[in-house]
């Protein structure tokens, strides 16, 4: 019978007939990267970077309008048909709770992605020095409508969220308070606390390698694209962050 020692070691041995090939092939395509950065050539990237970046300040309002309507027309899609259903529940079938719960899911994921990429089209978008007044005009209605799409992803949100409440009369907290994530957990049993645990470790084995590849690809931009150092920098301070919290966190846990 194998000592516990022994079954590391067997173990350690197994998982690097996987982790050594992954590695060399993970050379072999930043290497492949490198030399076709090298070919294409710095100044031709950075000309193809700065002709992109142009045509995306001058399109970023149109884009946000777009984005909006269809990310926050699903979320209230969604929200619509959790009311119906809602609505003809007898308070008996079980599968029905579940359907609601899964389309008010898919209601907020469509919300978060919409916050996201609004953020991202109004960083895009925003041109400090503009040289005339279609980019002056641009900014206006880029301002006009990141705003009024916050205000209605906030209201769809709310409308989630109450109607959960109303499903649910255990369910505390509000979206418009600033306290509401604390609360809204405090009032779930240990089920869909466990539920939410599951899914923020997913989150945070998913964003550990996502912040390892958008590093690679911000380095590569310093190198090719003269960016600079700043947001190497920046990835590095949230993967810190994110990496600390997720440790002291269960440091706290295990006392």
């Amino acid at each position: 019978m194998m000592s516990r020692k022994e079954e590391i070691s067997q173990e350690n041995r197994r998982a690097r007939k996987w982790f050594i090939p992954i590695v060399i092939v993970s050379g072999v395509v930043g290497a492949i990267l490198g030399i076709l950065m090298v070919f294409l050539g710095t100044t031709g990237i950075q000309r193809a970077a700065g002709a992109m970046t142009q045509k995306v300040t001058m399109l970023a309002p149109y884009l946000l309008a777009a984005e909006a309507v269809i990310f926050n027309t699903f979320a209230f899609a969604m929200y619509r048909k959790s009311r119906v259903l809602l609505r003809e529940w007898d308070g008996e079938e079980e599968e029905i709770p579940n359907q609601i719960d899964i389309k008010l899911n898919y209601a907020l994921w469509a919300l978060s992605l919409n916050q996201v990429i609004s953020f991202l089209l109004f960083a895009l978008g925003v041109d400090l020095r503009p040289e005339d007044m279609t980019g002056v005009r641009n900014e206006l209605i880029l301002a006009v409508v990141f705003m009024v799409n916050v205000f209605i992803s906030i209201w769809i949100q709310q409308k989630v969220v109450d109607l959960s409440k109303e499903m649910n009369p255990e369910k505390k907290g509000s979206v418009y308070d600033i306290r509401f994530q604390s609360k809204w957990m405090d009032s779930c049993d240990e089920a869909e606390k466990m539920q939410v645990y599951q899914a923020a470790y997913s989150a945070f084995k998913v964003t550990n390698i996502a912040f390892m590849i958008v590093w690679l690809f911000a380095f590569l931009a310093i190198e090719f694209a003269g960016t600079g150092v700043f947001a190497c920098v920046l990835i590095s301070i949230l993967w810190g962050i994110h990496v600390s919290v997720y440790c002291f966190k269960t440091i706290q846990l295990s006392k």
